[in-house]
């Protein structure tokens, strides 16, 4: 090694010597300046360390508004006093109330004489859909016994105008001959009053009605206004299902609207149910199975407006490859209703796609008056 690079390293070896012995074996640890937050005691107007003292006194602390709707902006006023012997200073910090907070007039150095009383003012907007909401502002004062002053409101969240059931009204099976009702309510549990001013339906066989509901029935629904509705939905109504729309129009600038659907089926003389049965298109949906199988499924059928027993005269099919038969259900008890059981069976034989349009056919030849032929399909795949 040179003499030079030689010189270099033994500089560098004692330097590195000289800095372990300085901060010894390890890691050093230097000061840091951190600041410290403020005590409590400290935030706000300066206190007097000795002669008069004002004293505040708050009447009021919390305020329940009771209910709001979203949207709805709400204001409260709160009154602090200064019943002590010096001038009171009272502070609001943006950065501790969680709505808008004024602090009414006091004196032109802003302090509050002994004697005198101002007003705090909170003002908030509901905008979460939360059940409840609660807003505060918290007040600094120079007040020994009374640094800390946190104002509160509380409330409820609650729409304005409320129907129940809401958005579908289900009335199931729909009566034959006769009309069929269902009730409800709209109410609100802020408007003193309202008024039902108009009804649409978009066909002519519902009927609504209203009475206003009683006290009783307000309480009930923790609501101040309110009405009782009936749905009527006339007895002539076709086979099959029912559905309509109806709108209320009311005379509450931010409802003007509420509608709601009337959901229910009108009966047939005969009503067909079982595994594998698709009522809207009237076919027994049996799947794949082996052809040389077959393949058999039983369905009830619900009778109506029969004097009499159900019978099969005959039947058809479009290709001869099903078979059906009927057989009453003698412990069967329904009202006015009989039950029956419908075998049919896709005979064994050779594969056949009978899907979709090509699904096999099947007329059935009844002694029932009102439906003298019943007619389905059968659908299936035997491989």
């Amino acid at each position: 090694m040179k003499p030079a690079a030689m010189a270099v390293c033994a500089f560098l070896t004692v330097m590195t010597l000289a800095a372990i012995a300085f901060f010894g074996r390890g890691t050093a640890t230097l000061p840091v300046n951190v600041a410290q937050p403020v005590p409590e005691t400290e935030i706000g107007p300066k206190v007097a360390k000795e002669g008069p003292q004002p004293k505040a006194v708050i009447p009021e602390v919390e305020y329940d508004f009771g209910k709001m709707e979203m949207g709805d902006e709400g204001s409260h006023v709160f009154i602090i006093k200064n019943e002590g012997e010096a001038p009171l200073e009272i502070l609001a910090r943006k950065e501790e109330t969680t709505c808008s907070c004024t602090v009414g007039n006091v004196a032109g150095d802003g302090k509050l004489a002994p004697g005198q009383q101002t007003e705090v003012t909170l003002n908030w907007k509901i905008k979460l859909s939360n059940p409840s909401f609660r807003h505060h502002a918290v007040i600094r004062t120079n007040d020994p016994g009374n640094r800390r002053i946190e104002l509160t409101v509380v409330g409820k969240v609650e729409a304005g105008l409320q129907l129940k059931p809401e958005g579908e009204w289900a009335m199931g099976q729909l009566k034959i001959g006769a009309p069929s009702e269902a009730t409800g309510s709209i109410y609100s549990p802020l408007f003193d009053k309202f008024e039902i001013t108009e009804v649409k339906t978009d066909l002519p066989t519902t009927q609504i009605t209203w009475v206003p509901l009683t006290e009783e029935q307000l309480s009930e629904r923790g609501a101040k206004s309110g009405y009782l509705l009936k749905a009527t939905v006339s007895g002539d109504v076709p086979v099959g299902s029912y559905s309509d729309r109806v709108v209320l129009q009311t005379s509450l600038e931010k409802h003007k609207e509420v509608s709601f659907a009337i959901k229910g089926t009108r009966p047939g003389p005969i009503d067909v149910m079982g595994r594998g049965w698709a009522n809207e298109s009237t076919a027994l949906i049996l799947g794949d199975f082996p052809a040389k199988d077959g393949k058999t499924a039983e369905l009830s059928l619900f009778v109506r407006e029969l004097e009499g027993d159900l019978e099969l005269k005959s039947y058809e099919t479009a290709h001869n490859a099903v078979e059906v038969a009927l057989r009453k259900d003698d412990k069967y008890m329904g009202k006015g209703v009989q039950r029956y059981f419908l075998t049919v069976k896709v005979l064994p034989g050779l594969p056949a796609d009978r899907q979709f349009k090509k699904s096999e056919k099947v007329i059935l030849k009844l002694n029932h008056p009102l439906i003298p032929e019943y007619k389905f399909f059968v659908s299936y795949l035997s491989l």
